[in-house]
């Protein structure tokens, strides 16, 4: 493939980014600053944020961006589990309600970066207060009492039933027709 000195001039032009929208660094693109942390709800009835905050490198809140809430998870060797995403307001906080297991997590949030800022991410560890964490009570089997005991019985009997009356139908489906080969049978006699 044969290159023109144009053609090597255009190209030039176009991978260090003078022509048009190129690529982030050679539009001097921010790094924005993402912070993360917990918006403690005062009501029973309402679930504690997690919150993701994003500022310029100046500290002026970026509003209107979308970010990711991840957060750390204890099997599979410790991957970052993703929670939700929410938009920042005007004050640059987007927040992601969460019903927390335990009370301390390693959280983190995202930012895939637009047209003017650059992609970030922030990492912190978080604490819920004590109330708020929702706590897995594993079911009593003695709750279900004499049902542990019948529920197989009963069960079996359904089952051998619906099996009897499969055996009786195709016993009596076989019976039908051998009843009406020896209807045929003598009317052929007779005819």
């Amino acid at each position: 493939m044969k290159v023109t000195r144009v053609g090597a001039i255009v190209l030039t032009v176009i991978f260090t980014g003078v022509l048009g929208p190129g690529s982030a660094s050679a539009q001097g693109v921010d790094r924005p600053r993402v912070t993360v942390g917990v918006q403690v709800s005062n009501r029973p009835d309402v679930p504690d944020m997690l919150t993701g905050t994003v500022t310029t490198p100046e500290g002026n809140p970026v509003g209107t961006v979308p970010v990711k809430f991840w957060v750390r998870t204890d099997g599979f060797n410790g991957r970052w589990t993703f929670v939700g995403e929410g938009l920042t307001d005007a004050t640059g906080v987007a927040r992601y309600p969460f019903v927390p297991r335990r009370q301390i997590y390693t959280a983190r949030v995202t930012f895939e970066g637009d047209e003017q800022f650059d992609a970030a991410e922030g990492v912190s560890q978080v604490r819920f207060p004590e109330r708020s964490v929702s706590v897995l009570v594993p079911t009593d089997l003695t709750q279900l009492g004499s049902l542990r005991v019948f529920m197989p019985r009963i069960i079996g009997i359904v089952v051998g039933l619906i099996w009897a009356s499969l055996i009786g139908l195709f016993v009596h489906t076989l019976l039908s027709i051998r009843r009406l080969a020896g209807v045929e049978d003598r009317a052929a006699g007779d005819g």
